[in-house]
């Protein structure tokens, strides 16, 4: 007589559907993070394609005489009749003249990385006025214990807010910025497109805007630190980690370290070396960008 295969209905076990559930959960943090970062840009090209065609417009009506001056309310006329708006809640602002010449910046993506205008304030302007209020109020005028005041108070921690890299490289010219990389690393030797391959993958990094006070300026310096940085300067480990990124009198400065043969993007430069240029400034009277370039830092915008 045949006998009949028995069926095994017994399933997956508990430990193979957690593993499942444990791979599907991975697979799809991994998915939302590269999402998220191909809508930033594919938001920020929208909003840098918006400006130009408003700049385009407004330049045509200029030359051809039916405006003569540019105005935040004339600005917003030409916003309505093209449509033209951030995706990213940014708002638009005019910085020139029709007569010098003009550009169209973005609160957002002209920014720092931290979001949308909305009616809030940059991100790096909040930080910079928290920690002043908390020097005059604790009457203090020395780094490290500006850092350590602000970290061991939870009331501040607010202020360290998360950045976006991708924002802040928004209408960087990357492969400038990797020549000027190179040429100031120019005893390392140094390839061009491999620092600019670099920065492309450095600017999908996430990170923390934090405090850094320049003793030689007298200036708050906002600048960007990883989340393990971010954490070791909570339990009071450093009081000015290494960064590539900084905010120094209204513009932002990427430093030039590198690899030993200058084709990675290095981020082993010490904030220290913002407060001797500053304070070399100051002493001086240079700029202050010169001043920053001669320690390692760019002006990128």
């Amino acid at each position: 007589m045949k006998r009949v295969a028995k069926k095994n209905n017994a399933g997956f076990t508990l430990a193979e559907l957690l593993v499942v559930v444990a791979i599907i959960a991975i697979l799809v943090a991994v998915s939302i993070v590269i999402f998220t970062g191909r809508l930033k840009e594919t938001r920020a090209t929208v909003c840098e394609a918006n400006r130009n065609s408003l700049k385009h417009h407004i330049a045509s009506d200029y030359m051809s005489g039916e405006i003569d001056v540019l105005t935040s309310g004339v600005l917003e006329e030409y916003i309505k009749v093209d449509e033209a708006v951030c995706p990213s809640g940014g708002s638009y602002s005019v910085v020139g003249s029709l007569e010098n010449g003009f550009q169209i910046e973005c609160s957002y993506h002209n920014g720092d990385g931290s979001g949308g205008d909305e009616g809030s304030r940059s991100v790096v302007t909040n930080l910079i006025e928290a920690v002043e209020n908390l020097m005059d109020k604790k009457k203090l005028d020395k780094n490290y214990k500006i850092v350590k005041s602000f970290f061991e108070n939870p009331e501040y921690w607010k202020y360290a807010e998360d950045v976006s890299m991708i924002d802040l490289f928004n209408n960087v010219d990357l492969n400038s910025l990797a020549k000027k990389i190179k040429e100031m690393n120019s005893n390392k030797g140094g390839d061009v497109e491999s620092l600019k391959k670099s920065l492309e993958e450095y600017k999908n990094k996430k990170y923390k805007v934090v405090p850094y006070y320049s003793e030689g300026s007298g200036t708050v310096v906002p600048y960007y630190v990883s989340e393990s940085s971010y954490e070791k300067l909570k339990k009071g480990e450093n009081d000015h980690v290494e960064s590539s990124v900084c905010y120094v009198d209204g513009h932002w400065y990427f430093n030039k370290e590198t690899n030993y043969n200058a084709t990675v993007i290095s981020t082993t430069y010490k904030m220290t070396s913002v407060n001797d240029a500053l304070k070399k400034a100051k002493e001086k009277k240079l700029t202050t960008k010169d001043a920053m370039e001669e320690y390692g830092w760019i002006q990128i915008k």
